[in-house]
């Protein structure tokens, strides 16, 4: 994959990750990658060139974040991911449970989730 679109991603990706106090495990799972690789995520982001998979978890974390900063202040925003949820999708636990389960499509249910809230439709 294109190194342009993976320097921006990794950090974009590690800035969201720090903003959710997600533990290295919810990381590695979100990007379903080992902890070594982690490590040279925060080592050298400019040097990492990503896979179209962990390019499209990175867009649909970036879309996730996004639509809930359209939708709520920034310190609920940013905690939403730890807080039970009612909704079938997450099965009264928190959507962190779902996008920790390493299925990209996990990520995409969550992310149309909350566009459909943000934007409207579904």
């Amino acid at each position: 994959m294109s190194k342009d679109l993976s320097a921006p991603g990794v950090k974009a990706f590690l800035k969201i990750s720090k903003l959710w106090n997600l533990t290295i495990i919810d990381q590695c799972a979100i990007m379903c990658i080992t902890i070594d690789e982690l490590r040279r995520f925060n080592v050298d982001p400019d040097d990492i060139i990503l896979t179209e998979d962990q390019l499209n978890r990175i867009s649909y974390l970036i879309g996730i974040y996004s639509a809930l900063h359209t939708i709520f202040n920034d310190d609920f925003a940013d905690g939403w991911v730890w807080r039970p949820n009612t909704n079938k999708l997450f099965k009264d636990q928190p959507p962190i449970d779902l996008m920790c389960s390493r299925n990209i499509e996990d990520l995409a249910m969550t992310r149309k989730h909350l566009d459909a809230i943000a934007y409207g439709g579904y």
